[in-house]
């Protein structure tokens, strides 16, 4: 059995149970690491493609919120829910960022009130677990990658009902 990735090359760290029983165990880890959550809501970026998928979410106004965000691509990005109107200013903000000497240490999150929740870059194949409330006001929250470039493509909106 050969495994590839999504460039074709055979994966160096695939492991290959030797017994039914490391089968079983590696079967039972990604199960409890994938267990559906219908509780979260699930966001992922799309590997080669710089999108969110979904580009949709929707919450109550004032709802706990838990949001995993999943990065299957080759490359890191964020994810920044910021307030109604501000998509193109945050990103300038964040494409700023990209020739000052700490940008990358911020992980490209400008210092900005319209910035209302943020992950920190999540590397290629990991996923980060965003907390949060959502906002009492309804409305249409962008949220968007803020990558120098990547806030130009990679949007979404969360609907707050």
């Amino acid at each position: 059995v050969f495994i590839y990735d999504s460039l074709g090359q055979p994966l160096a760290d695939a492991r290959v149970p030797q017994s039914q029983t490391e089968l079983n165990q590696l079967a039972a880890a990604w199960s409890q690491l994938h267990e559906v959550d219908h509780d979260a809501l699930r966001v992922q970026a799309v590997p080669h493609q710089m999108k969110f998928s979904p580009v949709e979410l929707r919450v109550r106004a004032g709802q706990a919120v838990r949001l995993i965000f999943e990065n299957p691509d080759l490359m890191q990005h964020n994810l920044l829910i910021v307030a109604p109107g501000t998509i193109d200013e945050v990103g300038e903000l964040a494409d700023q960022m990209a020739t000052a000497p700490d940008g990358l240490a911020k992980q490209y999150i400008p210092a900005s009130p319209h910035v209302l929740h943020a992950t920190p870059l999540i590397e290629p194949k990991a996923r980060f677990e965003l907390r949060f409330t959502a906002p009492t006001q309804p409305g249409r929250y962008p949220y968007v990658c803020t990558f120098p470039g990547h806030w130009r493509m990679m949007r979404g909106v969360l609907i707050v009902e």
